[in-house]
């Protein structure tokens, strides 16, 4: 499993945050040393990529609330996700 930059840097600073605050009452003696390093400053959002429109929208009678996008050179008749019924051209 992959972790992109952004939920690592997270992990960091909640991980800090929680070293910061449960060391902070303890005192450094000849023992023990007790160091927090921050850790540097959040990465700023990667901007998304733009995406090509070929997909078209097809509605379905049987479950309009569950419309299915398909590739606009798509052959075949689309199927209904929900129920298996195949969108006849002039359906709407």
């Amino acid at each position: 499993m992959l972790i992109n930059e952004h939920t690592a840097q997270a992990a960091r600073e909640h991980v800090s945050g929680m070293l910061d605050k449960s060391f902070r009452g303890v005192k450094s003696n000849k023992f023990l040393k007790v160091t927090v390093k921050k850790s540097r400053p959040p990465l700023p959002p990667k901007p998304l990529p733009d995406e090509v429109n070929d997909m078209a929208r097809v509605d379905f009678e049987c479950h309009p609330s569950e419309p299915l996008k398909i590739a606009e050179h798509w052959e075949d008749a689309p199927c209904c996700l929900i129920c298996g019924r195949p969108h006849i051209a002039g359906d709407q």
